[in-house]
């Protein structure tokens, strides 16, 4: 364990963009992926990350990460993971 937090809950939430978003940007961005390589996605995971605001505390933004393997030339097997901000569907890695 890094840090520990106190975590205070506030009223009001932020609505997360639709998942069919996500799935869109992700499919999107698999387009750009080379024929020689192969991903597999294993695990869809909702997450959260830490976000430090001016006055020296901490936001919880939650993102969507995607972990599978990615494959090269039917040889090469490595972890692959990426990234989406749930607030605005950005791809963040």
């Amino acid at each position: 364990c890094n840090e520990v937090l106190d975590i205070s809950y506030e009223d009001t939430y932020e609505e997360l963009v639709d998942f069919s978003e996500i799935m869109e940007n992700y499919r999107e961005s698999a387009v750009d992926v080379p024929k020689e390589q192969r991903i597999e996605i294993t695990d869809i995971t909702l997450r959260v990350r830490l976000k430090e605001t001016d006055e020296g505390k901490y936001d919880l933004i939650p993102m969507w990460v995607f972990y599978g393997t990615q494959e090269i030339d039917g040889t090469w097997s490595y972890p692959y993971v990426v990234v989406y901000d749930a607030l605005t569907g950005d791809k963040v890695l």
